[in-house]
């Protein structure tokens, strides 16, 4: 089984994995329904299992389960820490990015919402 696939078993039982292109997937919660904004899970075969074998060699993990249930843990943090401050994710996986290009974990957020401003000065009145 490759890595993907075997990430994908994984999610299974709380996430639903929705195809969406050759390497990516819409992430949907465990009854089927979509976030909002939806989430899009990009896992190129190749750029993932390279990414899994680096995660392998340095974060100490015994073997390539224990690296692929560390991905899963990466996976359903960021989309739970974003969410509970403002900035839902829209997208997350493995890129290559940086020089030399490398296989990297990413996460793509909505900007944080500002308050409107308000036109003139304060909405407060203070009497004595």
């Amino acid at each position: 089984m490759s890595a993907r696939e075997d990430l994908i078993v994984r999610l299974a039982p709380d996430y639903g994995l929705v195809p969406s292109g050759d390497d990516a997937f819409d992430i949907t919660s465990c009854q089927g329904e979509a976030f909002e904004p939806p989430i899009r899970l990009e896992l190129e075969d190749v750029i993932f299992e390279e990414y899994v074998d680096r995660l392998l060699r340095s974060s100490g993990e015994p073997d390539r389960a224990s690296a692929i249930g560390l991905v899963r843990v990466h996976l359903e943090e960021a989309i739970e820490s974003a969410s509970a401050v403002g900035q839902p994710v829209t997208a997350l996986g493995v890129r290559r990015g940086g020089v030399p290009p490398r296989p990297r974990w990413f996460v793509d957020r909505m900007p944080q919402r500002r308050a409107p401003r308000t036109q003139g000065g304060p909405s407060l009145e203070w009497r004595a």
